[in-house]
């Protein structure tokens, strides 16, 4: 749709429209401008309307980053714009028809009384309309997973710090049955204990989160343009969080009181480590934790970028050519595209150009119902875009090839015949169905793991859709010479067809980025700074309770000869002997993790099953790498300040006085 703006004279009253904020904002729109509406991209047989009121679109995770410039009509004005000439009133047809029921708790009731009256009418409820893979769906369960991860960590570290708490108050304890109090009395007040001091910590959680979400929702509204809330906390959230963390709570305090550590003598890094299996033991499994996820968040910061990369260069084209700057099969169709391909063909810098035309097909086979697939039409070289599994490639005449999922759905093999009604221009036209060859089985690298694909010749398809736009295509893909490079073979296209948009692997890759992939950059970089704030703080407090149990000890080493260095050097051993054996068991957990974290996330619709979201590469685990090193040094510095500033004949005289 192409909107025209500017101080336009209306000669009667136009019709009403509403426009998006972020279009009113960025082409300087208000409510009673008039402006010029056109489907054409050309803004040929243009009308007027009158704008009535700006609104704020509704929030899409799948749209993050993308700049929406949208504008609502009424009905019959968006026919009355999109239908074709020669077309008579009242014969078009709509993709959607949204019912707002009295009550809807009758949704599902209401759906099944429409596809029992009217057959071909699929009716939906819109709470379930997405299914399984919504794109909410989809991240709820990504977020849950990842919440999953950070309450083992924290527990394992929760459990470790009791044990160490009870292990300190173990002469208290003693002095207590010594004169005459039962075990159970003391378990009783242990679990008493446990129950508050998990309270409170639940409370000081919530209030907290109340606190932090705000921040949240408004650096990331203001990030994304977007009235996406992204956190909030309700009284539902807020009731889980609590029957989660005051049982975990009091459970580690009733397994630290029965689980008392053994005690000895010996004071060095790694002897102190050994002498205390198991606060070592659940230190290391923490770190443990706290590391895979830390790896898979630095995983998932570039996962996506690298991914989409790999499969751009696979395809084996580096220049995308369209009709405008908008992706391909996203903007208007390239006229006279096979010549414009053979044209590029030529050039001394371009190796191979073919145009390829989009659009929507269902796949007829007798006794089956249709399957809806997505449709190709490829015209130029004989390279073509896709790999052959099984058959042979398409030739002339009424051929195509299908992938994998439409071969099982529809039960087709190479040679079978199939009746394909073709759906282009927008759904606009009510198509006869045509007769295809099944020639070939082929793998496409753009499609998703559930996604039916079908492809023919660009004439092929052109007939399939009515004739219409016979020469036309989406977006013309080209290869460059291999001793020239993508910027000169870009350079001589657009010397070539200045009127067209051209685009390499590198500029779709950083539009990507820049568009919905900055959503998991952003959550990456907020768990990472938090998964290390939470290392660094359980650390640091880990090691303090033990530095403060071993107070004595240390004093009297210093007593004996050791030097403040050396006493240090143990304290910052024992966190790097901590952290070092938990960032080690922390890159098989990561891998397995991420493995289950990206079968989650390519759940979301549109995502290609080549494209991953957690991918490997060597600067992440040296970043992982360096992160761990900084956790054990900073988490190792206050209970080295508490060891170099040791007092040793005060702490000698309240060992012995105590």
């Amino acid at each position: 749709m192409l909107v025209a703006a500017g101080a336009v004279r209306a000669a009667d009253n136009p019709a009403s429209v509403l426009i998006s904020r972020q279009l009113a904002e960025g082409e300087h729109l208000g409510v009673g401008d008039v402006v010029r509406l056109a489907a054409a991209a050309d803004g040929s047989d243009a009308r007027e309307f009158r704008i009535a009121g700006i609104y704020e679109p509704t929030p899409d995770p799948v749209k993050l980053g993308a700049v929406i410039r949208e504008v609502r009509l009424h009905l019959p004005d968006l026919l009355e714009l999109t239908r074709e000439p020669g077309m008579p009133a009242g014969s078009e047809y709509v993709r959607n028809i949204n019912v707002a029921l009295v009550d809807p708790n009758d949704a599902r009731a209401f759906a099944r009384d429409v596809s029992a009256r009217m057959p071909g009418i699929a009716a939906r409820p819109a709470s379930g309309a997405a299914g399984s893979t919504g794109p909410f769906v989809v991240l709820e369960r990504f977020h849950l997973a990842i919440a999953i991860v950070t309450i083992i960590a924290s527990t394992v570290f929760l459990l470790a710090l009791t044990i160490m708490l009870v292990d300190e108050r173990r002469p208290t304890v003693g002095v207590l049955r010594l004169i005459g109090l039962p075990t159970r009395r003391i378990l009783v007040q242990l679990f008493i204990e446990g129950v508050l001091i998990a309270s409170a910590g639940s409370l000081f959680g919530l209030v907290l989160a109340l606190g932090a979400q705000g921040i949240i929702n408004r650096f990331f509204q203001w990030r994304y343009d977007t009235a996406l809330v992204f956190v909030r906390v309700t009284p539902e959230v807020a009731a889980v969080c609590i029957a989660i963390a005051v049982p975990l709570g009091v459970s580690a305090t009733v397994v630290a009181a029965w689980a008392r550590p053994p005690r000895h003598a010996m004071g060095f890094a790694w002897r102190s480590l050994v002498r205390q299996p198991a606060r070592a033991s659940l230190g290391v499994l923490g770190v443990a934790a706290v590391g895979a996820l830390l790896f898979d968040m630095l995983l998932l910061s570039q996962g996506l970028v690298i991914s989409m990369r790999g499969l751009l260069e696979r395809t084996g084209f580096d220049l995308r050519v369209t009709a405008t700057d908008a992706l391909p099969g996203q903007g208007p169709l390239i006229p006279d595209a096979i010549a414009h391909a053979e044209a590029i063909a030529l050039l001394p810098s371009v190796r191979s150009s073919i145009a390829l035309r989009f659009a929507n097909a269902v796949v007829q086979k007798e006794g089956l119902r249709g399957q809806y697939t997505s449709f190709q039409g490829v015209a130029g070289t004989k390279t073509h875009p896709w790999t052959m599994l099984r058959g042979r490639d398409i030739a002339n005449g009424p051929e195509i090839v299908i992938n994998e999922n439409t071969s099982r759905r529809a039960q087709l093999q190479p040679g079978d015949r199939v009746m394909l009604r073709a759906s282009c221009t927008d759904d606009k036209q009510a198509l006869p169905p045509m007769t295809f060859t099944v020639s070939g089985v082929a793998e496409f690298p753009f499609d998703t793991p559930n996604g039916a694909t079908a492809a023919t010749s660009i004439d092929m398809l052109a007939a399939a859709c009515g004739g219409n736009e016979h020469d036309a295509a989406d977006v013309i893909m080209v290869a460059s010479q291999e001793n020239a490079s993508t910027d000169t073979a870009a350079a001589d296209v657009a010397r070539l067809l200045p009127e067209l948009s051209v685009l390499s692997n590198d500029e779709a890759v950083s539009r990507f980025e820049r568009g919905g992939f900055t959503y998991f950059r952003q959550i990456s970089t907020v768990l990472t700074t938090v998964t290390l704030s939470f290392a660094v703080l359980l650390i640091t407090v880990l090691l303090t309770v033990s530095v403060n149990q071993r107070l004595g000890e240390i004093a009297a080493l210093r007593a004996l000869g050791f030097s403040r260095w050396r006493v240090v050097a143990d304290v910052l051993c024992e966190s790097v002997l901590i952290v070092g054996g938990g960032g080690l068991l922390s890159l098989p957990l990561g891998a397995l993790l991420a493995a289950g974290l990206d079968r989650i996330l390519k759940r979301i619709p549109g995502i290609p099953a080549e494209v991953h979201f957690f991918v490997f590469e060597p600067a992440a685990l040296q970043v992982h790498l360096l992160l761990l090193v900084a956790t054990a040094i900073i988490a190792a510095l206050y209970p080295i300040r508490i060891v170099a500033r040791l007092p040793i004949a005060a702490t000698l005289r309240d060992e012995v006085i105590g």
